[in-house]
């Protein structure tokens, strides 16, 4: 109930925000005239035109050449200007000012920003146009002038063309059309004859016109403003054109300004909320994060002041998750940029402090949000007990519909409630979707939701004006199978050319799989197949998928060292994929060399050297480079401890060596365990040279393959002496056991002690 409160309070604590020059020109105050009449009795008089469209445009910033225009006609030079041919330096003036420009500039008017620049299309501001009416009244801001063109405040007010309501921090030309009716009614300097009244006897308007226009002063009873109100409206300003602030707004409190803004990047807008106080001092707030490039692209959804002013609410509402990872926002690796649900902001104005509480979105709040989303309309609806499945559809302007698919999650369950998470859809055009999945359907327990889509055909980016720059989607099925409790997605792409390489491989004679890896370039088949007197031949081979760089269907055997003759391979010692799925690197140890000679055949041939073969694939490219690396400590206990195909039962450490005790299943008439005992000497033993040392094991079992007799359980007791000179392991049996004519072991106990120093193993056997 908490959250909901506090949702509604943050809506309800935003009504009362009134920003500046957002909704369009307000009335200056209570009582005080409307812009729009003023623009209206302005342009009967010939004083103030518009746009020519009948707008008026009162809810824009003047340019400079519009107030130079006001300037020359409130000067009554309209008609004289408009005779005159280009008398200024100017290169950015638009024509239609040109003669008042040059006007302007004739008399000492006007200077411009530079020697050759006028800043023409450039934002006015209220000392600008002050300054312009001042210079009307017959005013100078020379040196030895009235008043200065960066301070025309006082000036201003005590003429009475400053009438409480103009907004000196975000001049307008609602603004503007409201001091220069108030000029109307202002002397002349040293006169007591008005504006109006001057510019009747130069012939531009009749006392007849103007008193048709005025019948009366609309600022009779309007105070002016206070001098220091704006003085804190020209520093507002004043911040705004210094910082570069783009269409800004404003929120006034008894403490600072609230300025809203959006500060340009190269990468678009980034939209602030900042606090500036009487004494200069800018604080700019925390806002959520809502682009890789940029920090936040949206303005707050509401903003509020307290009664008394001293505290500001602002929110964002965020239906979804964001972060870094646009294909997998779940990814634990990611950037979080925004979470879903409402980032509530609460700033104290009196300190700066600013606390953030994110609080969740109600379900049937999100799900109106989504329904309203602009553009969309709903195709299907389907409930689960986890979330609500909207597909629907967002029109353009060019007539192509795009479909989208969320999720939207409901109270009380695994997800977050009023989580809305937008599932992903194969491109058909232009990286949208526009078409509907051939099929979309809940499981019978409501607890997943598949959906498919069908291409006969391979669809290329930008195919029909030249080279490809990469695929929509290939030819296949596309079938995604989202989990509802947890939202999560599995995409499996079916293609012709990808089914038919797999199933040639696996129906292949002799095919037996040990592993198998899964990228989004491909599928990596760790195999045996029947080799050299049906030996297992341990293969690698990748195949590639739609969309893989090497083209779906393409099949690459993995290299690896021949091992003892040029026909078998045994099983890579360890396999590796990269955390990122872009590289498999796999290794294989040999602790002497192998060279295959005669009668084999003729002539000698290194099958592998001794030391450590590293095989390092570029999933991306298929490329495999090799590295050899002698014997070494640490090779040899990777290939005994990491082996895939072993499972490391015991591990002894010694003073100058380690014992490692493994087994794996073997694979003979019946399974059957196989064990293996090895010591792997560090490079302070007598024996470093020969890094690894496989120890002597009595066969325990009458099961083999061909002439292989495994031994089928681990030593009775295994460690070192007492001083480390010696491994000592024995097995008891109680009986003897024998294989036809060949005796395996005799009854008693085998001790075995392998001399540390010299790799020597001695056995003795004790009958019981």
């Amino acid at each position: 109930m908490k959250r909901v409160l506090a949702f509604l309070l943050a809506v309800c604590l935003a009504a009362p925000a009134v920003w500046a020059a957002e909704d369009g020109p307000a009335e200056a105050g209570s009582g005080s005239p409307a812009p729009e009449v003023l623009a209206g009795q302005l342009q009967s008089l010939g004083l103030f035109l518009g746009n020519g469209t009948g707008d008026f445009d009162l809810d824009r910033a003047p340019t400079r050449a519009e107030a130079v225009v006001m300037l020359v006609r409130a000067l009554g030079k309209e008609e004289e200007a408009k005779t005159l041919p280009t008398g200024h330096p100017f290169t950015d003036v638009p024509e239609w000012a040109d003669g008042y420009v040059s006007y302007a500039y004739a008399h000492g008017l006007t200077k411009g920003a530079s020697e050759t620049w006028l800043n023409a299309r450039g934002d006015a501001g209220a000392a600008m146009y002050l300054t312009f009416m001042l210079r009307a009244l017959g005013y100078s801001d020379q040196a030895d002038g009235q008043f200065t063109w960066d301070a025309p405040w006082v000036l201003a007010i005590d003429c009475g063309i400053l009438p409480e309501g103009v907004d000196c921090a975000l001049f307008t030309r609602a603004d503007a059309v409201t001091v220069t009716a108030a000029a109307l009614f202002a002397p002349l300097r040293g006169t007591e004859t008005t504006l109006a009244g001057r510019l009747a006897e130069e012939g531009v308007f009749t006392d007849e016109q103007f008193s048709a226009a005025f019948p009366a002063d609309p600022f009779a009873g309007i105070p002016q403003m206070d001098e220091a109100a704006a003085l804190h409206q020209d520093m507002v300003a004043d911040y705004i054109f210094k910082e570069e602030i783009e269409f800004p707004r404003i929120l006034e409190s008894p403490l600072c300004t609230v300025i809203l803004g959006i500060y340009s990047t190269p990468h678009g807008g980034n939209h602030t909320v900042e606090l500036l106080y009487p004494d200069g001092t800018a604080l700019r707030l925390e806002t959520p994060r809502t682009s890789y490039m940029v920090h936040t692209t949206i303005s707050p959804d509401e903003m509020a002041l307290s009664a008394d002013g001293k505290i500001l609410t602002y929110s964002y509402l965020f239906e979804e998750r964001l972060t870094s990872s646009a294909q997998n926002p779940d990814d634990p690796e990611a950037l979080v940029f925004h979470e879903a649900g409402q980032y509530l902001y609460t700033a104290d104005l009196t300190t700066g402090k600013n606390t953030l509480e994110i609080v969740p979105i109600p379900y049937d709040i999100v799900l109106e949000r989504t329904l309203q989303l602009e553009r969309f309309t709903p195709v299907q609806i389907l409930e689960s007990a986890d979330a609500t499945i909207l597909l629907g559809t967002k029109s353009y302007g060019s007539g192509e519909e795009d479909f989208f698919l969320y999720l939207v999650y409901k109270p009380g369950r695994t997800v977050q409630e009023g989580l809305r998470k937008e599932l992903p859809l194969p491109a058909t055009y232009n990286y949208g979707t526009g078409r509907a999945p051939d099929s979309l359907e809940l499981s019978a327990d409501g607890a997943t939701l598949t959906y498919v889509y069908r291409f006969d055909d391979q669809l290329l980016v930008n195919s029909a004006q030249g080279p490809s720059w990469g695929v929509f989607h290939e030819a296949g099925t596309y079938t995604y199978t989202v989990d509802l409790a947890s939202g999560a997605v599995t995409e499996t792409i079916s293609s012709p050319a990808y089914d038919e390489a797999v199933a040639e491989l696996q129906n292949s004679p002799g095919y037996r799989s040990r592993q198998t890896y899964e990228t989004d370039q491909c599928t990596i088949f760790v195999f045996d197949r029947g080799g050299f007197m049906n030996a297992p031949l341990g293969m690698t081979e990748l195949i590639y998928k739609p969309g893989s760089a090497k083209g779906v269907g393409t099949v690459i055997v993995l290299p690896y060292p021949k091992p003892g003759t040029l026909w078998t391979c045994t099983p890579a010692d360890t396999r590796e994929l990269s955390e990122d799925k872009r590289t498999f690197t796999y290794t294989y140890y040999f602790d002497e060399p192998f060279i295959l000679g005669p009668p084999v055949v003729d002539e000698p041939i290194v099958c592998h050297e001794a030391g450590t073969y590293t095989y390092t694939t570029d999933l991306m490219t298929g490329q495999t480079t090799e590295t050899i690396t002698p014997p070494s400590y640490d090779g040899a206990m990777a290939s005994l401890v990491k082996n895939p195909v072993y499972t490391v039962e015991q591990q002894l450490e010694g003073p100058a060596c380690t014992a490692v005790l493994r087994w794996k299943d073997a694979n003979f008439v019946e399974p059957v365990k196989d064990y293996e005992l090895y010591l792997a000497y560090r490079a302070d033993s007598p024996l470093a040279g020969t890094v690894r040392q496989r120890m002597i094991l009595p066969s325990t079992s009458t099961v083999r393959s061909y002439s292989t007799v495994p031994t089928d359980r681990a030593p009775d007791s295994l460690g070192f002496s007492d001083d480390g000179a010696a491994l000592v392991y024995t097995y008891h049996f109680d009986e003897a056991l024998s294989d036809g004519d060949t005796m395996l072991h005799d009854a008693g106990t085998y001790t075995y002690t392998v001399d540390l120093a010299t790799g020597e193993t001695a056995v003795v056997l004790t009958k019981d």
